[in-house]
């Protein structure tokens, strides 16, 4: 293929042209559906960025102008990922998810292929594109050949270095702002316990997208990769003033005394919004059995809770409920401190030594350093769906199955016992494929409404299925069963809250103020009148209800977790 004469003249100028160009509306696109606006302005800057990112190509020579292709690829799979990213969380992907590639399963597998939209393929094609031109031979030798005098090198780096102040100076003032909320939330803390923040506003990474450009906010995400995994030894004023902090936070807890040779049956239900317990879709209930559980004598329930989760999604969740800490805002921290954890007194750790504590799975276990979390935890003995996918015989969902078989091991087990159950069905797509009937076929909502409908609705009654199991069995009575949702539905950011349910307990009592998730912990122990000097960083729902900054929970967990407060 012979190209025009001036694209073999000077095909390296215009190959680096339509790189710069492509990217720039790559980074143009991103930013529009990012931040639900396009502007000239975002047009211009756009272009200004990557003119600065891409100003090495000028000083590449011959076929190692073929690196450009790094760059080109590097960013558009970061734009390709963050825009599924953003579409299900609303927020930017921290880089350390890349390094946790490997915790992938096929839930999450799923729930990728139905976050991706048309406009997504862009990105990878563009890149496909820009490589296509290094396989064809003409076109490679015209991109090789041109030769960039040193004056251009020279203008065009100080052109990319002019560019970059601007951005700086054009950026200042939303700068400032972030560092102010950082200083606000230091100043918070040192007022009353100097304890390490460790960028905790730094790490709300779509703030600083927003504020800062792609550019400096990638400066941030490394700075913040490296400090993702890193511990640190307390010193010794540091380590009193947590010692006080979490003692003074104890004695604010609820003093309460119930019967400690109970059974707890602790269910965590993916993605289970608050609202629908108590809701109804043609006069009828969705959840049935659970607002049974809630309304009856003996309930402990909060149905205003607010989900902590951070990157780490539904194992943040089981870490808070677990060891009663907040995860670390960056990084994922029931993967990234699996080592660490030990060290920290859990709820199997805290019952009294007679408990057998056991974890069941509805899905394959694997993914996010689940089984090694749960090792460390305290769960001697944890069944995935591998140990009852042989008792599939189509009359039951996924989360039936799981349920079925851990009726089975409850009534194995002696008394007194502890098992923590991991729901999966009602994660996003909310896959209704294994249900066995659908409890609501209606055409006045949207398709994946309808779904997730089905999926809490199918829970809920072989939840039912599970409690009859075990009222049959004769352990119902001597049961306290605990229901909490690992997050909310993350594909509809208006429903928010969580909810928290602790049936067959020595109180009855309906929260009517907003809780948080980290509350969960103080209040099982108290439920299971449990008494330790550790009691998470959060407040009973049985106790006194008091304000607390979150950033000063964060940051205490963060201390907790990172350092070697326990060892």
């Amino acid at each position: 293929m012979k190209l025009p004469s001036l694209i073999q003249q000077h095909g390296a100028s215009a190959y680096g042209i339509v790189v710069w160009l492509t990217m720039s509306a790559q980074l143009l696109l991103f930013h529009g559906i990012s931040r639900n606006s396009f502007s000239i302005y975002i047009g211009i800057y756009s272009l200004m960025e990557i003119f600065f990112l891409f100003f090495p190509y000028w000083w590449l020579k011959g076929r190692w102008r073929a690196m450009t292709l790094i760059f080109v690829w590097a960013l558009s799979i970061y734009f390709f990922s963050n825009m599924i990213y953003f579409r299900f969380w609303g927020s930017m992907m921290p880089l350390d998810l890349f390094r946790q590639a490997g915790n992938a399963n096929g839930v999450l597998a799923k729930s990728i292929i139905h976050t991706i939209q048309a406009v997504d393929w862009f990105y990878l094609l563009s890149a496909l594109a820009l490589t296509s031109v290094w396989l064809c031979p003409a076109a490679r030798k015209a991109v090789c050949a041109e030769k960039f005098p040193l004056r251009l090198r020279v203008t065009l780096t100080a052109l990319a270095t002019i560019t970059y102040l601007a951005l700086i100076f054009l950026y200042n003032v939303r700068m400032s702002e972030v560092g102010n909320r950082t200083e606000k939330a230091k100043a918070i803390l040192s007022g009353k316990t100097p304890i390490k923040l460790y960028n905790v506003f730094m790490a709300k990474n779509h703030r600083t997208y927003k504020h800062l450009g792609i550019t400096l906010h990638l400066i941030y995400e490394f700075e913040n990769l490296l400090l993702s995994c890193s511990t640190f030894s307390l010193p010794p004023e540091e380590r009193k003033s947590l010692k006080d902090y979490l003692a003074a936070l104890s004695d604010g807890n609820a003093d309460h005394h119930a019967p400690t040779d109970r059974n707890l049956i602790f269910i965590i239900v993916e993605s289970l919004d608050a609202d629908m317990i108590g809701a109804t879709v043609g006069g009828k209930e969705v959840t049935p059995v659970m607002n049974s559980l809630a309304a009856s004598h003996g309930s402990v329930c909060a149905l205003k809770m607010t989900s902590q989760i951070g990157a780490g999604s539904s194992c943040d969740g089981q870490l808070m409920y677990n060891l009663g800490v907040l995860p670390t805002l960056y990084g994922v921290g029931s993967v990234d401190f699996v080592p660490h954890l030990k060290n920290i007194p859990s709820l199997p750790h805290l019952l009294p030594k007679q408990y057998t504590s056991e974890a069941i799975f509805a899905d394959g276990g694997s993914g996010w350093g689940k089984t090694e979390a749960y090792l460390v935890y305290g769960y001697a003995q944890q069944y995935s769906n591998h140990a009852f996918r042989h008792m599939a015989d189509g009359t039951r969902s996924t989360d039936g199955l799981m349920l079925h078989f851990a009726l089975q091991r409850a009534q194995q087990l002696p008394e007194p016992f502890y098992m923590q159950l991991l729901t999966i069905q009602m994660h996003y797509p909310s896959d209704t494929g294994a249900l066995r009937t659908l409890t609501f076929e209606t055409d006045s909502l949207p398709e994946e409404r309808v779904r997730y409908l089905n999926c809490t609705a199918d829970f809920d009654r072989n939840l039912g299925i599970f409690i009859d199991g075990l009222k049959k069995a004769g352990r119902w009575d001597n049961t306290t069963l605990v229901i909490a949702s690992d997050h909310n539905y993350q594909k509809w950011k208006d429903h928010t809250q969580i909810a928290f349910i602790a049936a067959n307990t020595d109180t009855t009592l309906c929260v009517a103020d907003t809780v948080r998730q980290i509350d969960v912990f103080p209040t099982v122990l108290d439920i299971m009148g449990l008494q330790s000097k550790w009691r998470g960083t959060g407040h009973s729902m049985l106790g006194p209800r008091r304000g607390e900054w979150e950033e000063r929970q964060i940051a205490v967990s963060d201390s907790i977790l990172r350092s070697d407060f326990f060892r």
